[in-house]
């Protein structure tokens, strides 16, 4: 399972056992919870290379509508792209797209 599945909640109990992933998250979130063969797998050394790829994945998956990108606290339109959606972003996850993203992606 992937970042893809990562970002959307296929995985996390290192969020927590008894609680469900939180329903807005950041990038650096996702990269924190890959353990270090996932890290490898992927071609990164630290969690924080991996942020870029998990911004780029973010705004695919906004595209098929599985999740919105918010800045400042407010939803980037669709007309904003990855290059244009500089600075801190965060990750709402719109449906439970579990089974979706392991049989997808």
């Amino acid at each position: 399972m992937g970042v893809l599945a990562l970002a959307l909640g296929c995985r996390g109990p290192e969020w927590s056992h008894n609680t469900e992933l939180p329903q807005v998250f950041k990038p650096s979130e996702v990269a924190q919870l890959l353990r270090p063969a996932e890290l490898a797998k992927l071609g990164y050394e630290s969690w924080n290379e991996a942020i870029p790829a998990i911004r780029e994945l973010a705004f695919e998956l906004r595209a098929v509508g599985y999740c919105e990108i918010l800045q400042k606290g407010r939803v980037l339109g669709d007309d904003v792209d990855l290059i244009e959606g500089e600075g801190a972003i965060r990750i709402r996850r719109m449906h439970d797209y579990t089974s979706k993203l392991t049989d997808d992606w």
